[in-house]
């Protein structure tokens, strides 16, 4: 009898801790997001008593509940605590890796890129903040509207992008070197992993339960993954990987619903620049020069209305742009070159001064080499790609480089 009872009232006594618990980490979750008033300090009194009745209440929560709370408790110290003791996020993070490892031997989907170093150094050292308003993105979607991590974990997936972006425009000392090569597979590396994080970023059902966000059923992040195969592909061109890129041909040609419904003009120009490269650089069947010269200016067109209209400072439009400016310039090198007769003479140097592009062709590389200045201007590592655009258009107008 006593020992029966005892053993009884200790398991609702965890019971109540546990649902106390998750009432106190949906409030915290609530007021992260703007949902529930307080200042800083009742936020970390809801983060704090979550964390001490899930450790009160021991396995009535499951493993990924409090690995949860453990994550909200370190999203708090970054939010409401000065900068001289954001230390403390490395230990919350660290007690829920290893919460959830010594139970179950793995963490859960939504937390895995929380353990690898490139996440890891995201949440503790990024300069990010988690906004109360939902945010529109035109690189990946929300996911939960009410939980922050997947709030930060959208802002994670569009940094891995830019970084993808800034490893393939940046300048490298000759396509084939090791510096290049090395760019190309950090690049590949940044991609791989973001298209883990979309694998588990999408949003969960409305459920009217109170329970872990992170126990409910994901999905994808289609926009990410297409924004992050179109990156890939063009990096495995410049490698010289054809094989590599055609296997993505099938995810970029098309356009998940929310690009389409987008009323800005840069996911258009991204779509057209891929079908203008394809057509150009692809070793598949080659589309006559008039065909893809058509697709370079319906691709240029689109890109030059996302030039006229990018709001001032988004550093990743601005990375994108350069992305894309640079692949419509190259194709039009390319195509250039395809057309030009054969010189056995000067074989293995391509075509001299006298080789001038039509005044079609040399229009339209014009076009976009003048949207390309624009953007150096407020974008300095442009700079280098328009010198060497600059070069190629003397070339060919039939001048000297």
């Amino acid at each position: 009898g006593g020992l029966h009872r005892d053993c009884a009232l200790e398991a609702d006594a965890r019971a109540s801790a546990r649902d106390a618990a998750l009432v106190y980490h949906k409030l915290h979750q609530l007021h992260t997001m703007g949902k529930y008033t307080g200042g800083h300090l009742a936020a970390a009194n809801l983060a704090l008593s979550a964390l001490n009745l899930a450790e009160c209440a021991g396995d009535a929560v499951s493993v990924a509940t409090l690995a949860e709370i453990y994550v909200a408790a370190a999203l708090r110290v970054k939010t409401s605590l000065p900068r001289a003791l954001h230390f403390l996020t490395r230990f919350f993070l660290s007690s829920a890796r290893q919460a959830c490892l010594a139970q179950s031997g793995s963490v859960p989907l939504a937390m895995q890129w929380l353990c690898h170093p490139v996440g890891h150094r995201f949440f503790v050292d990024g300069d990010w903040a988690v906004c109360s308003t939902p945010r529109e993105s035109l690189y990946s979607l929300a996911g939960n509207p009410v939980d922050p991590l997947a709030r930060v974990t959208q802002l994670f997936r569009e940094h891995l992008l830019e970084r993808a972006l800034n490893c393939v425009v940046q300048p490298s000392p000759s396509p084939g070197s090791a510096d290049g090569d090395r760019e190309f597979s950090d690049a590949l590396g940044y991609l791989q992993l973001l298209n883990s994080c979309s694998d588990a970023a999408g949003a969960p059902a409305c459920s009217f339960s109170i329970s872990s966000s992170m126990a409910t059923a994901t999905g994808t992040d289609p926009v990410a993954k297409w924004w992050a195969s179109l990156t890939a592909v063009v990096t495995h061109w410049l490698r010289r990987d054809e094989e590599a890129a055609e296997r993505l041909y099938p995810v970029v040609e098309h356009l998940p619903r929310a690009l389409q419904e987008s009323e800005r003009p840069l996911p258009r120009a991204a779509l057209h620049s891929f079908k203008a490269a394809r057509a150009v650089l692809g070793r598949g069947k080659a589309e006559s020069g008039p065909a893809s010269l058509a697709i370079c200016e319906k691709a240029s067109g689109y890109l030059q209305d996302s030039l006229a209209t990018t709001p001032a400072g988004s550093s990743i439009d601005k990375a994108m742009q350069l992305f894309l400016c640079d692949l419509l310039l190259v194709a039009r090198t390319s195509l250039w070159r395809r057309q030009q007769p054969p010189a056995p003479t000067q074989a293995s140097q391509g075509p001299g001064p006298g080789a001038q592009a039509s005044a079609l062709e040399l229009r339209g590389f014009q076009r976009d080499l003048s949207g390309l200045r624009r953007l150096a201007q407020s974008f300095r590592p442009a700079m280098r790609r328009v010198f060497l655009h600059e070069a190629t258009a003397r070339l060919m107008a039939g001048a000297s480089p």
